[in-house]
């Protein structure tokens, strides 16, 4: 796990020396990336320069330094991830070349490096299991590629912009995080408008999109290709187009068009899954230092967790966050930790429950726009850094996740409710339906939880959409408000609509639209900067494309139990789970990974928030409607309603124009 920045001129390099000092002094904002090493490779005549920070995980050795170049020298490499079959992949490049190679270490960029000299780049690509994001200089072609793994684990951004402080020659940049492009130049990179409107509508911003104009986020499963021996493409600034070499969306309708379970016992499809998973799992704790998990207490955590014990002889090292303030109380249970608890005395793993305070999230806020480079509004983004940073401080450099379990197996109320709701109100005529929508929007809001909330929008946007295509976007809004009257009257609100990917039933629709959606947008961007900014790497079993494509394959009741107008979620999870840990300690309500932020912005973070939404930059004037704005915190302060979702994006927006002196 790792990061890295490079930079590509049109021309030689004037000054390499300057050169290699300005890639250091950017490559020091990846430094919580990679605190373990640094490397810098330039070519002068080629005018092409890569930077990288190590975070030392398997072969912790100086065999493992980057940028890495071998043999003959064609290609130089910069990575930032794990590839978790790579010793499988050495012994296949071995018999390929009938004999023996001189292996200089055992790290997986070498093994990538091996790959790249012995076969096309899409298809290394294809072979490797892991996350990933590769910067590959091959020298002879003068062609520059980079990619993406499949579901987006590891970002990689890249564009043109000022750097040599010269407004009429812009470079061609790439790197593992937003943060460096702050200081290419002295000056502000514009802010791109329909991003964010995107951001305030949903909370975050999507790839390839970036807040920024004229910068972009490579898609999961892209790559790029920089011909530089095109050396106009460069001069006019032509975007490289992001070209695929894997589809979730097309691997999902082929596998499910094949039947392959149509006469399988159920036993059979539960025991072939549990094999996958503990092979997974076996693969995913290589490592040279110390593995352990994350655990809620929920389904997915306490399968991986189970199933890491299960092969190991020593107790595993588990955590979880405790929110005690918060347990049992009129605005819901936000203290996950007593679950956790019984599962790990169940399965006997070295526990460490970590109780957080107000006073830790006041402290942490601050870093907010540092650790997300561009603004992202999921509160749940608080226990996920802090429970990072108090296990890495606890002695744990890699750490198992649950995360791609309920895109993949069904686990989200729309995957079960929308279809069961959208097929009650189709038929209904449209005044009816206004009647509905009325219905529910009378429902106080005061003094529900966020699960109340979270239900009512997904009723009130299923009745409001007339057709299939809009539920998604609708059901991803970040309010049950009209997002629209955040912004003054001048700003040109994105109108784009999310369209549901092809599949079966609408379920699987909305479950892939999850899957490359969400998931990658929402839960893998804010895991991977809450882990990254305390130098820990976290591992997703379930996002290994063999598991997915062996939930693809799945017929929908063996992930969606329905009986009758109950429906029971990630079905098969919970019948390998069971062989582990006994149903009555598993079997409650999903909770979620949340924190009261309604409350706490009511009370301990109040003086924060009040000072910021008073506070007042150019560009905010120029975007926000003020009024608006004004009127929402005093009604959420007045409990009249919550809006603690919509203020928390204006907030996060507020204090990332301060972190980049907008």
């Amino acid at each position: 796990m790792c990061g890295f920045i490079g930079i590509y001129d049109n021309y030689s390099f004037r000054d390499e020396i300057y050169v290699r000092n300005k890639l250091e002094d950017m490559s020091n904002n990846l430094k919580f990336r990679g605190p373990d090493d640094y490397g810098c490779w330039t070519d002068v005549n080629e005018g092409i320069g890569i930077s990288h920070r190590r975070l030392s995980i398997q072969d912790l050795s100086k065999s493992g330094h980057q940028p890495m170049k071998r043999n003959n020298g064609r290609y130089i490499i910069a990575f930032n991830g794990e590839i978790y079959n790579h010793f499988e992949l050495r012994g296949e490049l071995e018999k390929k070349n009938k004999s023996k190679i001189d292996w200089i270490g055992k790290s997986d960029t070498e093994t990538l490096l091996k790959l790249f000299e012995n076969f096309e780049f899409t298809e290394t690509l294809t072979k490797i299991k892991g996350m990933f994001s590769i910067a590959l200089w091959d020298r002879k072609k003068k062609q520059l590629f980079l990619a993406r793994d499949r579901f987006g684990e590891k970002p990689l951004y890249y564009g043109f912009a000022n750097f040599y402080n010269s407004r009429d020659k812009k470079l061609f940049i790439f790197s593992s995080d937003l943060n460096p492009f702050k200081h290419i130049s002295g000056e502000s990179l514009s802010l791109n408008k329909k991003s964010l409107t995107k951001y305030f509508k949903y909370g975050y911003i999507s790839a390839p999109m970036t807040i920024f104009e004229g910068i972009s986020q490579l898609k999961p499963g892209k790559y790029i290709n920089l011909d530089c021996t095109n050396k106009a493409n460069i001069q006019h600034e032509i975007m490289p187009t992001q070209i695929e070499w894997y589809s979730p969306e097309k691997r999902s309708i082929y596998l499910s068009s094949q039947n392959n379970f149509k006469n399988i016992r159920h036993s059979e499809i539960i025991n072939n899954l549990e094999k996958k998973l503990l092979s997974t799992i076996k693969g995913q704790t290589i490592s040279d230092v110390p593995v352990g998990s994350f655990l809620s207490g929920g389904i997915d955590s306490s399968l991986i967790t189970s199933l890491l014990q299960k092969q190991n002889n020593l107790p595993v090292s588990t955590f979880t966050i405790a929110f005690p303030d918060y347990q049992n109380n009129q605005f819901g249970n936000y203290n996950e930790a007593p679950f956790a608890k019984k599962v790990s005395e169940y399965l006997g793993t070295k526990h460490t429950e970590i109780e957080l305070s107000s006073k830790d999230i006041e402290n942490l806020i601050p870093n907010l726009s540092k650790i997300y480079s561009e603004p992202f509004s999921d509160s749940s983004q608080i226990p996920t850094i802090l429970i990072c940073k108090f296990a890495k401080e606890y002695g744990i450099s890699v750490a198992l996740t649950g995360d791609g379990g309920d895109e993949l197996f069904g686990g989200y109320n729309r995957h079960f409710l929308a279809p069961k709701i959208y097929n009650y109100f189709k038929l209904f005529p449209n005044f009816l339906k206004k009647m509905s929508i009325y219905g529910v929007n009378f429902l106080p809001l005061s003094k529900t939880t966020n699960k109340q909330i979270a239900k009512q929008k997904l009723l009130r946007a299923i009745i409001k959409s007339s057709e299939i295509s809009s539920i998604y976007d609708a059901l991803l809004s970040n309010s049950l408000l009209n997002y629209e009257e955040i912004f003054n009257s001048s700003v040109e609100l994105d109108k784009d609509l999310r369209e549901l990917p092809l599949a079966n039933t609408l379920s699987e629709k909305i479950m892939m639209a999850d899957t490359v959606e969400y998931l990658n947008s929402v839960i893998l961007t804010k895991v991977d900067r809450a882990s990254m900014w305390s130098s820990l790497e976290t591992r997703a079993p379930f996002l290994d494309h063999e598991i997915a494509e062996f939930a693809w394959s799945l017929p929908l009741n063996s992930k969606i139990k329905n009986k009758g107008f109950t429906s029971k979620s990630k079905w098969i999870l919970r019948q390998i789970l069971f062989k582990h840990v006994p149903k009555e300690i598993i079997e409650r309500p999903k909770s979620g990974f949340a924190i009261p932020i309604g409350e706490l912005l009511r009370g301990s973070l109040r003086n924060w928030a009040d000072d910021l939404l008073r506070s007042e930059s150019n560009i905010s004037s120029d975007y926000l409607n003020k009024k608006f704005i004004k009127n929402i915190w005093e009604s959420h302060l007045r409990r009249e309603h919550d809006h603690s979702q919509i203020l928390w994006s204006i907030l996060i927006w507020k204090s990332w124009l301060t972190e980049w002196n907008y």
